[in-house]
């Protein structure tokens, strides 16, 4: 019931020592500390997973010791807020659309994946790629869409992919950003904005901030909008 009292943070580089994200327990436990202080309620840990660099298994290893890293110094400091769910941020490739045991890098405890597209030209395949994920009885989730709109033909792909009936996810940071507030904006007007996520690298150069998207999201589009996206992660994460 905690989680119906506060934010969802859907993507998040929490995890210790396990990706570009936090480089130490410590870290990670200011960062969940700023997350407290903006309402965060709950988080998702989504350490990078990129196929080409390592195994579905290998991956899972490290970050079930990155995680009990992270909560034996929750428990020294007496930090039991906010709570984790693990799930990763899957670059997507061609290997990764067949791979067998991909359900297991969705977030815990639902058929929820985080898909990071790639930064370059989005080839018929992908789309197709996309649709196979579906299939296999997965909810693709694609993570800081708006971000792929600074790139060449970025908006043309983004309303392609947005046709396969995928969810979207927006990062906090997005809304301090006046290029990305026009892709915003355009997807706020399709109903095209499922979830949002503070993408926190760090607690000081990419923290938590998804106090300010809560803001903007109010002031522009209502409380309405800021309350279906805080219930939508609550049923994808079947809580």
């Amino acid at each position: 019931m905690d989680y119906l009292r506060g934010i969802i943070d859907f993507h998040a580089h929490i995890l210790p020592n396990i990706d570009d994200g936090s480089s130490s327990a410590q870290e990670s436990v200011k960062m969940l500390k700023i997350m407290q202080n903006q309402g965060v309620s709950l988080v998702l840990a989504t350490p990078h997973f990129y196929d080409a660099r390592t195994s579905i298994e290998d991956f899972l290893e490290k970050r079930d010791k990155s995680y009990k890293l992270l909560t034996k110094e929750m428990e020294r400091q007496n930090v039991g807020f906010p709570k984790i769910k693990l799930a990763a941020e899957v670059h997507f490739s061609y290997e990764i659309v067949e791979n067998p045991k991909l359900d297991l890098l969705c977030a815990e405890n639902s058929r929820c994946i985080l898909i990071e597209m790639p930064y370059s030209t989005w080839y018929d395949w992908m789309y197709e790629g996309i649709e196979i994920i579906k299939s296999r009885n997965l909810i693709p989730v694609l993570v800081h869409l708006e971000r792929y709109a600074d790139f060449s033909d970025g908006i043309r792909q983004i309303e392609k992919i947005l046709e396969l009936d995928v969810y979207v996810q927006i990062n906090a940071d997005s809304f301090m950003k006046r290029k990305s507030l026009k892709v915003i904006d355009k997807l706020f007007k399709m109903n095209k904005v499922h979830l949002i996520g503070s993408d926190a690298h760090d607690a000081l150069i990419r923290p938590p901030r998804i106090h300010r998207a809560e803001k903007k999201i109010i002031n522009k589009y209502g409380k309405k909008a800021w309350s279906q996206i805080q219930q939508n992660a609550f049923e994808l994460l079947n809580l």
